[in-house]
This record gives structure tokens, sequence and C-alpha cells, in this order.
């Protein structure tokens, strides 16, 4: 993703001129997707940051609480909402600004790209974990809250953290505030071409990113939809049969989360994917004078972006669409805050039945 998260603005910072500018609004695809960038990601911005602290308040809800699965989807939330407060701010800035601010001091490049990748990262191995969390639930049920403790989810969340941070820390020491090409006054953050680092971060990095942020997470996750299906249709067979002999796995509602947003998922990084393959050549061409090859790389950069941001945005419509619970939650939420007077509650009853229900969730 090292590239992708670059590109725009690299390309921006490296055709700012009329007569380049010029050549590259005469293709369709690259007007369309100026229009796409400027529009979706401020969009995707608030309406994700408003969709995840609604998550957040959600989940944070007696009825949720206890669950293993929203343990860890609160934790997205506030992963995603980092995500989308760092990433987009950037490229909203500059649209109203018309300047980089990551490009005006070593402090603001180098944090930047550390908790850019830090978080966006950290999202992709929270929906693993959650992925590893429904497989256990669906294959070994009665281990479930053995194994998926409170304080053991905190604590895989922290080591995940952790060694993501140190995959990511080499931003601090190989990004800085460059000029731009030819001696301008552009100034962007990037890696000198004649700098040491150059080698480590155009070639070798890259690798290590494809396998963080896509390869590691998107196995995972498969790995797990798989065992998962595999389990389910065992169980709807023997239960078709009538065998006896302990709890059958059942599809869940959360279950049904856990498989969207992984559908989701695999859909942001795919861009990616397809992106970090055919850099090098295009990057080539680029350089040979290909006008082409820039608007390709420029329309790919945009939509890798636009991807990854969109995914961090999407899941209080999955969780909304897949989860019935999730939808009478913020209905009544918002009901009780529009009630006038007092309420008379059945306090009993509700206590009684939320074992059931937390159980259900789960």
């Amino acid at each position: 993703m090292e590239s992708v998260t670059a590109e725009p603005m690299t390309i921006i910072a490296t055709t700012n001129s009329s007569a380049i500018t010029g050549r590259l609004s005469d293709f369709l695809q690259y007007r369309i997707a100026v229009k796409v960038w400027r529009v979706s990601l401020p969009t995707l911005m608030v309406v994700g940051i408003l969709g995840n602290i609604l998550n957040i308040v959600v989940l944070r809800r007696q009825r949720y609480r206890e669950s293993p699965t929203s343990q860890i989807l609160l934790l997205l939330s506030i992963s995603d909402i980092l995500c989308l407060v760092i990433g987009p701010t950037r490229y909203v800035l500059m649209f109203i600004t018309g300047k980089d601010f990551t490009s005006t001091s070593n402090f603001y490049c180098k944090t930047y790209r550390f908790f850019n990748y830090l978080f966006t990262d950290f999202s992709a191995w929270l929906v693993m974990l959650v992925a590893i969390e429904r497989a256990v639930a669906v294959g070994i049920p009665h281990k479930l809250r053995i194994y998926f403790t409170r304080l053991r989810i905190y604590g895989v969340a922290l080591f995940f953290a952790s060694f993501l941070a140190a995959v990511n820390f080499h931003f601090f020491i190989t990004y800085e505030s460059i000029q731009g090409l030819n001696n301008t006054q552009l100034f962007s953050c990037g890696v000198s071409v004649h700098g040491d680092h150059y080698h480590f971060v155009r070639y070798i990095f890259p690798w290590i990113d494809l396998c963080v942020f896509m390869i590691i997470p998107v196995i995972g996750v498969s790995s797990c939809n798989i065992f998962i299906i595999i389990a389910l249709v065992v169980g709807k067979y023997k239960r078709m049969n009538m065998i006896q002999g302990g709890v059958q796995p059942k599809m869940t509602s959360m279950t049904a989360v856990m498989f969207a947003i992984s559908v989701f998922l695999v859909a942001a990084v795919t861009p990616t994917v397809v992106y970090q393959f055919i850099y090098p050549d295009l990057f080539r061409l680029q350089s040979e004078g290909n006008i082409e090859a820039e608007v390709q790389l420029f329309v790919l950069a945009i939509y890798s972006v636009v991807a990854v941001y969109g995914n961090c945005a999407v899941n209080v419509v999955l969780y909304s669409v897949c989860t019935r619970k999730f939808r009478a939650e913020v209905m009544s939420m918002f009901k009780r805050k529009n009630q006038v007077g007092p309420v008379t509650q059945d306090t009993g009853a509700r206590t009684g039945s939320q074992n059931t229900e937390t159980a259900n969730v789960a």
C-alpha cells in the first residue's frame, strides 16, 4: 500500500504545470477519477466517522457489552475512526488549501506516514481476529468464552498493534520532506532517489507491506470463512439426518456480519494488489514520458485509496443490514431520546432475558 497512498499526491506534485495537467485532462478516465476523489473522500470521512461513533455507542450498551465479538468490533470501530481522521484529512485539506501539509515539515511527513499505515494495517488484522473468533464460536462454541475473554482480546490487539508499529517504524527514518523535481519550489513527503533508504522503500518494503496489509489478513480471513462454511454445512447435514450428540453449529447474526466484513476487506485490498504488481512497469513508462501510463497510475491509485477508506466507513451499514438486533438497538436508542415524561420499564423482564440476548449476539 506504500505507493498507493502516496501516488495521487505525488503525481499532482510532479505534474503541477498547466501543460501537463492539460494533457492529463484530455483523458476521460482521469477527469472521472479526479471527481470521484474529490467527492468520495470527504463523504467517506464524514459518514464513516459518524457511523463508527454510532457503532461504538451501540456496542457499549448492555446487550452487546459482554459479547467477545462486540469487544473486537468496538476496537475495529475505533481503529477505523483513526484511519478516517488521519488519511482522508490530508486530501481534504489539499482540496481546500491546495497544499499538502505532509510536505511542510519532516515531523508531519513522518508522523502521517507512520500512523496512516499503522491503523490501516491494524483494522485489517482486527477483521482477521473477528474471523478467528467466529471460527471458534462455530467450531467449539463451549470454549469461546474461555479463549476469548476481554483481557485476552485486548492483549492480542495490543500485540497486533505493537507488531505493526515495529513494521512501520521505518517511516520515522526513511521518509522526509524533499524538494520536487528539477529543483522546483515544490516539496513532497517521500524518499530521496539518492538517499541511503531508497532501495529499501522502493523495492523491499512494498513486499513487506503486501504481506502485512493484504496477504496475511486475507489468508487468515479466508481460511476461517472456509472452516465456518464447512462446519455449517456439516451441521446442517447432521440435523437433516437427525444425528444427535452435541450442539450443532448454526449461522448467527454476528457470523453473518463477519462474512460481510470479510468480503468488503477482500474487495478493498484487491485494487491495491493489482496496483502493486503493475506499478513498476507503469512507473517505468511514465518516467519515459508515456502520458497514458501516467493516467493509469493516477486512476488506479485513486480507486485504491477510495477502496481502502471506504472499507473503514462501511461497517455501520453491514451491521444494520446483517443484524436485526443492531437495528433494533439503534431504533430503541433514538426512540428513548425522543420520549418525553416518565417511562415505565420492565426492568425485571429485561434483566431476566439479558443472558439469552448476549448469547444470541455471540
